[in-house]
């Protein structure tokens, strides 16, 4: 009988230390990255307006709402989401594909928001150039 209570025991404080130490790991874990995510609703009177975030340092992603990154200097792709409210002399812009790269200096445990800035009076040139956006950090928390 005392060596199923030792076994009890020992059980009990494994599983104890073992979920302890995940715990310690995960936190630590977290607090050596920041996460990016980008805005989801636009701010017309300001020109800015949501992005989809392609790629992290040259790598897809997988689709979430928050991507971890390393502390650092990181470079995000992401593309422009057409916004029905530009008006008709945007139209040229809803079925084009606008990709850009912007750079974060990433501080661990801080999650950088992604919008874009958009000239939504901008000329049939910069439509099709594409120069007419871009990606900016529109808070960090």
């Amino acid at each position: 009988m005392k060596s199923l209570l030792t076994y009890r025991h020992f059980a009990k404080v494994s599983l104890a230390t073992t979920l302890f130490a995940m715990l310690f790991a995960t936190a630590a874990f977290a607090a050596e990255h920041g996460y990016v995510s980008a805005i989801m609703e636009p701010d017309p009177k300001e020109k800015l307006f949501p992005v989809n975030i392609e790629q992290i340092n040259g790598k897809e992603i997988e689709l979430g709402p928050i991507n971890r990154l390393p502390v650092g200097s990181n470079e995000v792709l992401v593309s422009l989401v057409f916004n029905a409210s530009w008006g008709s002399g945007m139209a040229a812009t809803q079925e084009q594909i606008y990709t850009k790269t912007i750079k974060l200096d990433v501080e661990k445990g801080k999650t950088y928001y992604l919008g874009a800035k958009v000239d939504t009076d901008a000329s049939a040139q910069a439509q099709a150039d594409g120069s007419f956006w871009t990606p900016e950090i529109v808070r960090v928390r």
